[in-house]
């Protein structure tokens, strides 16, 4: 962490992940787990060990600590029977926590998305992290969900599958992350909502992070949503009394003059929310001039 703290700025801020010794129930019959596979985690949401272990190391680089997620794989009935145990467990836990420090977190169960959940966040100025997984809702459902922006000052996103792909299935699909291979709009949308959203509110910080899995290639799927909230900055929301929205008209009267043709310029494609339909918008006509017999406008009112 040193060397890494070296080669960035002063201001610099990390997000990490909480390491699974605290954060998984139970640990996959998997061979990474070498002899705890199939065996239940005796220190599954132990404060003092996660202070211990992870937090006191940390404590030197406060600083530069922007973001401690813990990632809560999906539970099944043998680890919950209820949502209410887990936020019962939750809730002992960061009680027991040292405050201040920036802590989120993310399920993969849609069923716990509940108000009692968010309350519960809320309560310990906790964030929820956003996430797109193959079992969860999107993002942007997410952010639709009333309370769930826990904690005003830190929000987070993970964008890792489109709801419905499986992890393989997106790395068969991907490999070797070269490349977009298949635009997600709903997810670049919801990207840079969070931005601009982030932006407009004082104090706040927000972490977007982005898998080569949810579209071929991380880098250029930010880039995407960076352009996305930049062009969604461009467009006004404050009123503009008697002032034209729109002009009709029929091409046929167009005066041509020196540009031989009229020129429009159209915006992206815009997709609904049940990705099913799309259009494309006109941002703007260019002319020189054009019977008035031929043409009407859309006006705001006086005032």
């Amino acid at each position: 962490m040193f060397r890494t703290c070296q080669l960035v700025p002063d201001d610099f801020l990390f997000a990490f992940k909480v390491t699974g010794d605290i954060t998984i129930k139970r640990f996959p019959k998997q061979s990474r787990f070498g002899g705890r596979a199939g065996e239940a985690n005796k220190h599954f949401l132990d404060a003092e060990g996660f202070e211990a272990w992870f937090l006191k190391g940390l404590k030197v680089y406060r600083e530069n600590v922007g973001l401690l997620m813990f990632e809560f794989s999906k539970f099944y009935p043998a680890d919950y029977a209820r949502g209410r145990d887990f936020l019962a467990d939750l809730d002992r836990f960061f009680s027991a926590l040292p405050k201040g420090w920036p802590y989120a977190v993310e399920i993969r169960n849609s069923n716990f998305l509940k108000p009692d959940y968010f309350e519960l966040l809320r309560k310990h100025a906790v964030a929820h992290v956003y996430n797109n997984w193959s079992a969860m809702p999107t993002v942007g459902e997410q952010m639709a969900m009333e309370g769930s922006l826990t904690n005003p000052q830190l929000c987070a996103a993970r964008f890792l599958l489109t709801p419905g792909r499986k992890y393989q299935e997106a790395v068969d699909t991907f490999a070797p992350y070269k490349e977009v291979q298949i635009v997600n709009p709903e997810a670049r949308v919801a990207g840079a909502q969070l931005l601009n959203q982030g932006a407009a509110a004082p104090g706040r910080r927000t972490f977007i992070l982005v898998n080569n899995c949810l579209e071929g290639n991380a880098p250029t799927t930010i880039a995407a949503m960076l352009e996305e909230a930049r062009r969604a900055l461009s467009y006004g929301t404050s009123a503009a009394a008697d002032s034209p929205l729109a002009v009709f008209g029929a091409l046929s009267f167009w005066w041509m003059g020196e540009h031989g043709h009229p020129r429009i310029d159209t915006s992206e494609h815009i997709y609904f929310a049940n990705d099913q339909l799309a259009t494309r918008f006109i941002e703007e006509i260019d002319f020189d001039y054009a019977a008035t017999d031929a043409t009407a406008a859309l006006i705001t009112a006086a005032s």
